[in-house]
């Protein structure tokens, strides 16, 4: 599919205020599996962006096609959120949007609020740095970027096994899907399928045409709420300080106090009193440390979970 034929959208879910929808490593590497496996066959992918509530994608396509593909994000994914954490229907009825990107300037506009959203949220000063977007992959050799080497492997059933040998069937195991996998799909040897497998970098490319222009969208700072006028905001939850940093801290504390670092293992004690100290000691926003510990609702002087 040629970008010039095609409406580009910017697809985008609305930020969970009471939980994580990528607690860690594994997570996001389930995420980025389950964009490429959704979109597949339906719509031309030009970025990607997964936040630790909420996920951004710039697609080329038709409006019908690019609902279907954000559906079956939110249900395979929310399948993983179930059979790992036991929570049920995570995306049942939470909202997602789509806008259609129209003129040279909300194209751009649409890229570069994407690939900053991770800077936005203060989970990277440099949105280059961000390990879990697509940034990286455009106007650079696809052989450099897809950040695997030629001869890497992967353990599967046991036995160490170069990626660029698997089969259909042991790709399939390891992406943990029924669906056809392409050829052209590479997979790390941390089991995701790279970004310049499944996204056409020649949308992007096309949109700003040199890397000098991407660059410059990309690293500019934005003054302002009005600098970003042209893009809507109002599908995310904003935040003052990154969950990032927030999960990373609380886990230090519960190492410390409670010889654990896995906080979602600790009884609602536990989980109240690094909670507090997260807000009293180190001033992580009420609504970071809600969402870092899964609580729906707050009453004042009594904590829920």
């Amino acid at each position: 599919m040629t970008a010039e034929y095609q409406t580009i959208f910017h697809i985008c879910t609305k930020g969970f205020p009471d939980r994580l929808l990528f607690r860690d490593r594994e997570d996001f590497i389930q995420g980025v599996n389950r964009t490429a496996l959704s979109f597949n066959g339906l719509c031309s992918l030009a970025a990607v962006c997964l936040m630790s509530n909420h996920v951004h994608y710039i697609a080329a396509g038709d409006e019908t096609d690019a609902r279907k593909a954000i559906v079956k994000f939110k249900k395979t994914y929310g399948m993983w959120l179930s059979e790992k954490y036991g929570e049920q229907k995570v995306f049942r009825r939470w909202p997602h949007s789509i806008f259609p990107c129209t003129g040279s300037d909300y194209l751009k506009e649409a890229v570069s609020y994407v690939y900053k959203n991770p800077a936005g949220h203060s989970e990277t000063n440099n949105p280059y740095y961000y390990p879990w977007s697509s940034v990286n992959i455009h106007f650079r050799d696809t052989k450099n970027a897809c950040g695997t080497k030629e001869h890497s492997c992967i353990s599967f059933k046991g036995m160490s096994k170069e990626t660029s040998c698997l089969k259909q069937w042991e790709k399939k195991e390891i992406l943990r899907t029924k669906d056809m996998i392409p050829d052209t799909w590479s997979i790390n040897p941390e089991g995701m399928v790279t970004f310049n497998s499944f996204i056409d970098t020649s949308i992007v490319e096309s949109i700003f045409r040199t890397e000098r222009s991407f660059n410059y969208f990309i690293q500019k700072r934005d003054k302002d709420i009005s600098g970003r006028s042209m893009i809507r905001l109002d599908m995310e939850e904003e935040h003052l300080c990154c969950d990032a940093s927030a999960l990373k801290k609380a886990a230090e504390i519960s190492l410390a106090r409670f010889n654990t670092d896995d906080i979602f293992s600790l009884d609602a004690r536990k989980k109240n009193e690094i909670r507090l100290e997260l807000v009293i000691k180190y001033g992580t926003p009420d609504t970071v440390a809600d969402r870092v510990f899964g609580m729906s609702s707050r009453t004042p002087g009594i904590e829920q979970y």
